[in-house]
């Protein structure tokens, strides 16, 4: 016959061939019981309620052969005192109990820190003969010298219900204190986490990580959060959990753990402070722990943390490790929160200038889409922007090209710029604003590139030139105008020049008639300034007295030649005067 695949058949042939664990006589009951068998057969049971072990009941002995070749934590109450046994297993939830203040003893003093929550369960099933159970009860135990916060899930079995009465109870234990403190500190480090995620500032991240630590008192008892002046040396405190007030901050020893950047633990609580928050209970912690603020890497921390160490619980890796992770999460949110800061100031900075700037300012995404513009880029348009979604809807306004054609969404300088990646420099355009009016309008737009060259923005510059271009069209203007005036003027300056050249020409063919005549003759005073009037070169001009001009060479202003035609003696003009000393009316040749 074939064997099932289950293992049936195989389990029944062992089954048969089993060697027997109940015990047949008293020295069998505790065979195989290690440790915790050598302590029960060396045990003066006698001495006890329970008398010799001959004289313990079947079930009683079954009980406590299945008790000690458990690996499962198992702890029997026997006898009317409800005396203990227990198991190797069981050894470590006794601690400094073991063996002598646990092993045979009545459970009212093997357990008198916890009695008064247990005894009423046992007595319950002593009184019904039904079992019970708890789970995840948090009992305080005494194994190591203190108040220990522990929790457990566990039955209570009635034993010896053969015989008509209830002899003992036998109570299967799972201690669940990790799991139980382990999620509760895990649910701390998960809100923290997300708590100081969005904080603005170190201070702010300082201020939610103590709203969230307060939540677990059982843990964090109190927290003080400092911030470190490494130049002065000196400590602030940011915030606090637990604590209405200060204490003295020169007590702990800040500037040791900011220069060492290691962890600290100070014992003697109560000797530098008194009595701080317990938290959920009503002692007073003995130990607080104090964690540099700071990332891995970093030279100098932001600060130092001091957290109360439960008075309950044992400063063991895992209460390390809680604290040192929750200090982990405070200091990525402050270096967060910091470079957060700074960069809130910079774009505080940013938008100062960009508000300011002489000209109109838009910043869009790769998309199109508006992320920034100015006030200046509003009085431009005479009204509010408008985010748009991409490219397509750039401008809601109309814009015309110089030359009057209508300009296209993605020939705006800005979509230019996002979608063909070009640099646009001062394009001149008209632009159509909210009011029906047209402003000239020169705009530079260029995209914005990582240092890997993807593009992710666009930035358009636009100048509203208005104003300089109708000045420029009145200064045109103006030009034109002068040259047509000075055109004017001078035609109308030849006619008396051209009149005076002529009476020149006159004077020099009189003059060397004369000479002719009369080789000794001195020159006329007028031949040289004939000539000069005779010269094609242009006359130079030469200041006089205000508001007049001479020729160059002329005399000077109240001499006769300088007077205009008419005056002087006689009342003549230059072309009929006499030479002087001549009389008037007499001829030459």
């Amino acid at each position: 016959m074939s064997e099932h695949i289950d293992g049936t058949l195989s389990i029944r042939a062992e089954y048969h061939k089993a060697p027997a664990l109940l015990p047949r006589d008293a020295d069998d009951v505790f065979t195989g019981g290690g440790e915790m068998g050598a302590h029960m057969r060396a045990f003066d049971w006698p001495a006890t309620s329970l008398g010799p072990v001959e004289g313990w009941s079947q079930s009683l002995r079954s009980a406590v052969s299945i008790c000690l070749n458990s690996r499962f934590p198992i702890l029997l109450y026997a006898g009317p005192e409800l005396l203990v046994l227990y198991n190797d297993a069981f050894i470590p939830y006794f601690g400094r109990k073991h063996p002598e203040l646990a092993l045979g003893r009545p459970g009212r003093e093997a357990w008198a820190e916890i009695w008064h929550v247990i005894s009423p369960m046992l007595e319950g099933v002593f009184a019904t003969g039904q079992a019970t159970w708890a789970d995840d009860l948090m009992l305080l135990i005494d194994r190591a010298g203190f108040l220990e916060e522990t929790y457990r899930t566990f039955s209570y079995s009635p034993i010896g219900l053969e015989t008509g009465r209830v002899e003992g109870v036998f109570t299967a234990v799972n201690f669940t204190t990790e799991r139980v403190i382990g999620e509760r500190r895990l649910y701390t480090l998960r809100q923290l986490a997300g708590h100081i995620r969005e904080a603005r500032s170190p201070e702010e991240a300082c201020r939610q990580a103590a709203r969230t630590l307060s939540a677990n008192p059982a843990d964090v008892p109190f927290a003080l959060m400092y911030q470190w002046d490494e130049q002065r040396a000196q400590a602030t405190l940011v915030a606090s959990a637990g604590m209405d007030g200060e204490v003295d901050a020169s007590r702990w020893p800040l500037a040791r753990v900011a220069a060492t950047g290691r962890l600290e633990v100070v014992t003697d609580v109560r000797a530098r402070f008194g009595d701080l928050p317990g938290g959920p209970w009503d002692e007073p912690p003995h130990t607080a722990v104090l964690l540099p603020i700071a990332q891995p890497g970093q030279k100098a921390p932001y600060g130092v943390l001091v957290a109360g160490v439960s008075p309950r619980l044992a400063l063991d890796e895992a209460y390390r490790s809680f604290f040192e992770q929750a200090t982990g999460h405070l200091a990525s949110s402050v270096d967060t929160a910091r470079y957060a800061a700074e960069l809130e100031a910079k774009q505080r900075l940013l938008d100062a200038v960009l508000q300011q700037m002489p000209a109109g300012v838009i910043i869009s995404e790769p998309s199109g889409r508006l992320a920034f513009f100015n006030h200046q880029q509003e009085e431009l348009v005479r009204g509010p922007m408008h985010h748009a979604s991409g490219v397509a809807e750039y401008s809601e306004f109309r814009g015309f090209h110089p030359d009057g054609h209508l300009l296209q969404p993605e020939e705006w300088p800005l979509s230019r710029s996002l979608l063909q990646g070009e640099v646009v420099t001062d394009q001149e355009l008209e632009l159509e604003r909210r009011d029906g009016s047209r402003a000239t309008v020169r705009v530079s737009a260029s995209p914005v590139r990582d240092p890997e060259g993807r593009l992710i923005a666009g930035v358009a510059i636009s100048r509203d030139v208005t104003r300089q271009k109708e000045q420029e069209a009145e200064l045109r203007r103006r030009v034109e105008f002068e040259q047509q005036l000075i055109g004017i003027v001078s035609h109308d300056l030849r006619n008396p020049i051209h009149a005076i050249t002529l009476a020149a020409h006159a004077l020099l063919r009189h003059e060397e008639a004369r000479r002719a005549r009369h080789p000794g003759l001195q020159p006329h005073p007028l031949l040289g300034r004939a000539r000069r009037a005779d010269d094609p070169r242009p006359a130079r001009l030469h200041p006089g007295p205000p508001g007049r001009r001479h020729l160059a060479g002329a005399p000077a202003h109240g001499s006769a030649a300088a007077r205009p035609p008419g005056a002087g003696r006689g009342g003549r003009g230059l072309a009929g005067a006499p030479p002087p000393g001549e009389p008037a009316g007499r001829r030459h040749g």
